[in-house]
């Protein structure tokens, strides 16, 4: 019995890294969120429309390759500019924020694997992590953020000695709450693209919740820079967490992501509504105090529909270096993203 228990406590202890882990890599993609579409895009995609039922082929000029009408060739284009805020990265931050007055409400499935030898035990760790994620536009250049991490775990350890010994985990529960602001200081739109500049701060507020908890306040604060364009764009960003936890959570953590995204498809539905289909390269790393590194690879998909954005994303860790705890194997996400 004591050899199970401290089994149990030890395969508890990797959850919890994990967890933190995956909460610091992972739990902050949440910023990300698209923004409307401006109101000249608008009203400029309402007036190609109705030009274009008054027009006779004579006047619409030579159309473009694959496109048979030249003024639905610019309401695509149209379409493409408001649509510079969908085509961001799935696990990393974005400058880019709700409008004023708009909710966004996102949800994930983060599925970790891990598995490792550490000490004399043979430990396996799976974690599913389910982040539920709502954001209010208080002005255009500032942005609210709550985050609610539900967490379902399980673990076995299997010791060399002595035969037959074994401990097991299965848990479910709330993670700690993330409650935070974007504000946004610097931007630059030129035709066809638009630069941006954010600063985000917040807290991490513990849940009492014992087997998910860090039981302490852990302010956190960062930057996010980005660019987009009709066809490609770029987020880059940096947040420090400062750690006033016990075991695990004693040490500092820095996240820093990078996300390159590249439009593939651009179509229309018959009831005349775009979709835009992408891919996404993302590198996703976490640096701790106690010299811990983590650096996942990511490459993912992402459909963007006028009002919702489905995606998926496979993070394939390229360094792991983590002390005393299980190495992951892969963390698969899915999510999607409703604006109103």
């Amino acid at each position: 019995m004591l050899q199970c228990g401290l089994l149990k406590e030890g395969l508890r202890k990797q959850c919890l890294f994990l967890l933190m882990l995956s909460c610091s890599s992972g739990c902050h993609v949440l910023v990300r969120l698209g923004e409307p579409a401006p109101e000249a895009d608008v009203q400029q995609i309402q007036q190609y429309d109705e030009d274009e039922q008054q027009l006779s082929p004579e006047d619409e000029g030579p159309p473009l390759p694959g496109i048979t009408s030249r003024r639905r060739a610019d309401r695509i284009a149209a379409y493409s500019r408001s649509r510079l805020k969908s085509n961001t990265g799935i696990n990393t931050n974005t400058a880019i924020a709700p409008g004023k007055g708009q909710y966004v409400y996102r949800t994930q499935l983060r599925f970790l694997q891990s598995h490792s030898s550490p000490g004399a035990a043979d430990v396996d760790v799976n974690l599913l992590i389910n982040p539920h994620v709502i954001a209010y536009g208080i002005r255009e250049d500032f942005t609210l953020f709550g985050v609610v991490p539900l967490v379902f775990r399980e673990g076995t350890a299997r010791p060399s000695s002595p035969p037959g010994a074994f401990g097991s985990l299965a848990e479910q529960g709330v993670a700690d709450l993330r409650f935070f602001g974007k504000y946004r200081f610097w931007e630059k739109d030129l035709p066809g693209k638009t630069y941006r500049w954010s600063a985000l701060g917040g807290v991490e507020v513990p849940t009492s919740d014992e087997p998910f908890t860090s039981d302490s306040w852990d302010p956190f604060l960062g930057t996010v820079w980005t660019y987009q364009s009709l066809e490609w764009g770029l987020d880059l960003d940096a947040v420090w967490q400062f750690n006033t936890g016990d075991g695990v959570f004693r040490n500092d953590a820095l996240t820093y992501d990078l996300a390159y995204t590249y439009v593939l498809l651009t179509g229309e539905t018959l009831d005349e509504k775009f979709w835009q289909l992408g891919r996404v390269f993302e590198l996703n790393g976490t640096y701790i105090v106690d010299g811990s590194k983590l650096l996942y690879a990511a490459p993912g998909i992402q459909l963007a529909l006028e009002r919702m954005i489905v995606e998926a994303s496979l993070q394939l860790p390229v360094v792991r270096n983590l002390k005393n705890a299980a190495e992951p194997d892969f963390a698969f996400v899915v999510g999607t993203r409703i604006t109103w």
